[in-house]
């Protein structure tokens, strides 16, 4: 809070009553926090510490810790004691005029933070829909294309505007999703088992779209498939290879670690996009791995009919879709346009896989 801010709440003629108002240090007030005020207030409501702590759902004593903190921290400039309370169990609490001035200054304060909140959540709500992107984005696009019509169309029905904003992550090396405050949801990718649900950031929720294929994506002859990482190595099929990535990382799991020497890097290359380029114009006579949509992509460009696709056997399949914080998911109101989005998603989501 701003030094102010605090002298102007401090010389609330609702918290001092009469006389000037003496030379306070700011820390009395910073230190005061909203749950400290929050907890005066319903005391004050309540008359009765007990009550008032249920309501909370905090201890009694925890309770009591707040208000001699706060009685401590407030007494010289409201002027008296805050509380009188009951001598007997149970018993009714007095709230002395010092107490009540402190309660209207927490009140305005809590309501000005519940306006600050309101405010913030609007400029939000208002804003486009934002979405996180990194990697091969052709899974985007696909989603894009399947879910526009039927978002479009459950927003209009609940009077909302339907905008959103794809935003790429150029994050080096592996980015942390969702990170970002600015962002609403991430695209991304996982690998797992074929009987299996990926894993994330147990603070994340996923929602899978698709599943994917691995294949082998070639311009030499590697035989007819499916192939395995063992007939790879025996045959000794040359390989475009990122140093690192969810699909070769598993691949390379599945073998031991005196094998992985023998498996032949005619490249390494970590952009996919540069890899399909060394294969489509020939610079490389090798073999990538690749999940089906990205081979697909790969064989859509002219000039592509030397590209052969190979299945790729294994236990393993890419999964992709998108994810948001829990924590939002709890915050967001029925009509918020991101709750719409994600119940949206969610259904079309069920509907495909039936």
């Amino acid at each position: 809070m701003p030094s102010q801010v605090s002298n102007r709440l401090l010389s609330s003629p609702s918290l001092v009553p009469t006389g000037e108002l003496q030379s306070l240090p700011v820390e009395v007030l910073l230190a005061t926090t909203f749950d400290q005020l929050r907890t005066f207030s319903t005391v004050c409501r309540m008359a009765n510490i007990r009550t008032a702590a249920r309501a909370l759902g905090r201890d009694h004593s925890s309770v009591r810790k707040q208000l001699d903190t706060l009685e401590e921290r407030f007494h010289e400039v409201a002027n008296g004691r805050l509380l009188v309370h009951a001598t007997t169990r149970g018993g009714a609490l007095h709230v002395t005029d010092a107490g009540r001035r402190v309660q209207a200054f927490a009140d305005r304060t809590l309501a000005a933070l519940e306006d600050a909140w309101q405010e913030l959540h609007k400029n939000r709500r208002d804003r486009p829909l934002r979405f996180g992107v990194s990697g091969f984005r052709s899974y985007v696009g696909g989603f894009l294309n399947e879910t526009h019509a039927a978002m479009a169309s459950e927003f209009e029905r609940r009077g909302l505007a339907f905008a959103r904003e794809v935003v790429p992550i150029t994050a080096p090396g592996d980015p942390v999703l969702l990170d970002r405050d600015d962002l609403d949801f991430a695209f991304s990718s996982s690998m797992c088992r074929k009987d299996e649900r990926p894993s994330f950031d147990p603070a994340l929720e996923f929602t899978e779209w698709s599943r994917d294929e691995l294949v082998i994506l070639a311009n030499i002859d590697v035989g007819k498939g499916p192939l395995n990482i063992r007939q790879i190595l025996e045959r000794r099929i040359p390989m475009v290879a990122p140093h690192r990535g969810v699909i070769f990382d598993l691949i390379l799991a599945e073998l031991a670690e005196g094998e992985r020497d023998r498996l032949q890097i005619a490249e390494w290359c970590d952009d996919v996009l540069v890899a399909i380029d060394l294969l489509h114009h020939k610079l490389r006579h090798a073999a990538l791995f690749c999940t089906k949509t990205v081979a697909c992509f790969a064989k859509s460009h002219g000039g592509s009919d030397h590209l052969r696709v190979v299945p790729y056997e294994c236990e393993w399949t890419h999964s992709f879709g998108l994810l948001a914080r829990r924590t939002d998911l709890a915050a967001w109101g029925p009509d918020h346009p991101a709750r719409v989005l994600w119940q949206t998603t969610r259904k079309l989501s069920l509907r495909r896989k039936r």
